[in-house]
């Protein structure tokens, strides 16, 4: 089932960032949200319609854990869009209409670095270059890019489809219900309305979230993120990324994140040697020759029902982008893409399977240029 997600109010994702009674003050908002995030909001769609099932949650035969999200995106009027691939960056200061840059490889063998992989991702030119911190690629964009078509590609920035509404709060006693001292706090909720500067028509950005598992309702109410604001949604057609163009080349292709993903090792999965930084998945032989990987997320949660704080993992963003190299030549070209399509394109590859099925680590395959 695919849905889209339409907010009614004002949103608040937090980060990982502290947030605690009498200590912060300033809580910045992050969006999109994390996967975690609806799913959570699917169970509680799904329990508002089945009340008598609410007193298995958490528990043996809760229906919702088979939950599995499958693809998670946004759209802009019905355009998809996707994160930006880490291995595309802009010049530092230019212009928005100019076109991003794909990085170039090469070896650095004899060369002291503290860089594991084989090869280094680097810009050919002088002029200096940077990361689009919160860039988003149109679907028929990032087609291009997985085609090996990383020439003329344009972006667009999250932050331009959001308006910044923060809410300025004080903590009152909860006994006499009067302001008390030292709990003033300032909330960072955003509007999923582009800013009148960026866009002078008005336009909708939506969530777009596909899912295997319980059905819900064709169209709804769920609450999201913090204060449980309102959101409403609605049965929809998934926009997907097809493989049909994905080839080797010289046998290698690239795996790109489109959702964060949580390993064992860090930003290296745990089927993948540290110190070899070659591995097995799912009997594909495979080496990692380079990465385009940014700064990790910190991801937790709020348990329920033991009414702590999830366990905090470290994430690999979405957008980062792993360069391999097929070690095995038994199989034909053709065995060999077939087989990388099958285990990673689509599909999450976080090393706990608890997080892959609340969609982290959605992966699709890239043909290099």
């Amino acid at each position: 089932m695919v849905i889209k997600i339409n907010a009614l109010d004002t949103l608040f994702f937090r980060d990982g960032k502290p947030f605690a009674r009498g200590e912060e003050t300033w809580a910045d908002g992050l969006f999109p949200p994390y996967p975690s995030v609806l799913y959570g909001a699917l169970r509680s769609a799904y329990f508002s319609e089945h009340p008598n099932e609410l007193r298995l949650a958490n528990r043996d035969g809760d229906p919702t854990r088979a939950f599995r999200i499958t693809n998670f995106y946004l759209t802009v009027d019905d355009h998809a869009f996707f994160p930006l691939p880490l291995d595309l960056v802009k010049k530092k200061g230019a212009k928005r209409d100019e076109m991003l840059i794909p990085l170039s490889r090469k070896e650095i063998e004899g060369a002291v670095s503290s860089c594991r992989t084989p090869e280094l991702l680097y810009y050919e030119g002088d002029d200096p270059v940077e990361v689009v911190e919160d860039g988003l690629l149109a679907d028929y964009e990032l087609i291009n890019y997985l085609a090996g078509k990383t020439n003329d590609l344009v972006y667009q920035r999250i932050s331009d489809y959001l308006t910044l509404e923060p809410k300025v709060g004080i903590g009152r006693d909860i006994t006499t219900r009067t302001a008390e001292e030292g709990l003033l706090y300032r909330v960072g909720m955003q509007r999923l309305s582009p800013r009148r500067e960026i866009c002078k028509t008005p336009q909708t950005l939506s969530l777009i979230v596909a899912f295997e598992g319980p059905e819900i309702a064709e169209s709804g109410f769920l609450r999201l993120g913090g204060e449980g604001k309102g959101a409403v949604y609605e049965q929809t057609n998934e926009i997907s990324l097809s493989a049909d163009k994905f080839a080797l080349k010289n046998n290698r292709f690239k795996i790109v994140l489109i959702t964060p993903a949580i390993f064992e090792k860090g930003w290296l999965p745990s089927w993948l040697d540290e110190d070899t930084l070659s591995g097995k998945k799912d009997n594909i032989s495979l080496k990692l020759i380079a990465g385009a990987v940014g700064r990790f997320r910190s991801i937790g949660g709020f348990d329920m029902v033991n009414k702590c704080p999830k366990p905090m993992y470290r994430a690999v963003p979405a957008g980062s982008v792993y360069y391999f190299e097929v070690q095995d030549t038994t199989s034909t070209v053709e065995e060999t893409e077939a087989a990388l399509i099958e285990t990673f394109h689509g599909k999450p590859i976080s090393d706990y399977e608890e997080m892959s099925a609340q969609g982290f680590g959605i992966a699709i395959l890239g043909r290099l240029p």
